[in-house]
C-alpha cells in the first residue's frame, strides 16, 4: 500500500471524527443524544405516536429497505461505469447499513471512496449537511444533495418513504467536484430501490 493512500485514509478519519464532534447534537431527530455522523441515524430512539399509542422503536423491520443489501445496489456494469474495480465492503454508518467502494485515479488527490447507506428510519427531511440541502429529483424520486465532512464529501439522499432514505456519497479532497460522480451513481442506484 502506498504511503499517500495511508495519508488519505488518516485524513478521512480525522474529517469523520471532526464531523462526529460537530454534529453530536442535532435538533432534527428525537430521542437520546448521541454522537452521530452527519445524516446518520440516532443510536437509540423511540417515538410516541400522536394518538397516544405505545412507543415504537425507530429500527423498523417492516421498512421497505429491510431486505435490501447495500453492496448489491451496484452491479458489475454500474461499478465499471463509475470506475470501481473491486467489490464493495459492508460497513456501518451510525445505525445505517452501508457498503463502501474505492475509486482509484491517477493521483491520490483525485481518488475517493463511494458509500451507499440505508437509513430505515430517517427520511430526506432529516438530512444534515454543510449548508442547506439542495432539492433535486433522481429518477422519479425526491432527493437532496448536500456537502459533508467540511465540504470534503458530497451526498445525494434519495427518498424511499417519508421516513426512509438511501444516501449515495463520496469522500475525497473536494466535495464539490465529487457531486457529479455521486449524481451518476445515484441514477444507477435509484432503479434498484424498492
Amino acid at each position: 500500500m502506498i504511503s499517500g493512500d495511508n495519508s488519505l485514509k488518516r485524513m478521512l478519519l480525522v474529517v469523520a471524527a471532526l464531523a462526529l464532534t460537530l454534529t453530536a447534537c442535532s435538533d432534527k431527530t428525537t430521542g437520546e443524544p448521541s454522537a452521530a455522523s452527519p445524516g446518520s441515524e440516532p443510536a437509540s430512539t423511540t417515538t410516541t405516536k400522536k394518538n397516544g399509542t405505545s412507543p415504537t422503536s425507530t429500527s423498523d423491520t417492516s421498512s421497505p429497505l429491510a431486505a435490501v443489501k447495500p453492496c448489491d445496489l451496484l452491479d458489475s456494469a454500474a461499478m465499471s461505469t463509475l470506475g470501481i474495480t473491486k467489490p464493495g465492503q459492508e460497513d456501518k454508518i451510525g445505525k445505517a447499513r452501508g457498503c463502501q467502494w474505492r475509486v482509484d485515479r491517477a493521483s491520490i488527490a483525485d481518488s475517493y471512496t463511494f458509500d451507499i447507506a440505508l437509513f430505515e428510519s430517517l427520511g430526506i427531511a432529516d438530512v444534515v449537511g454543510d449548508g442547506n440541502p439542495k432539492p433535486l429529483t433522481v429518477g422519479s424520486r425526491k432527493a437532496v444533495q448536500t456537502l459533508r465532512g467540511q465540504n470534503q464529501g458530497c451526498a445525494i439522499s434519495i427518498e424511499v418513504t417519508a421516513k426512509s432514505r438511501v444516501d449515495v456519497q463520496a469522500a475525497g479532497s473536494d466535495g464539490q467536484k465529487l457531486c457529479a460522480p455521486v449524481l451518476e451513481a445515484a441514477k444507477l442506484v435509484e432503479p434498484e430501490l424498492p
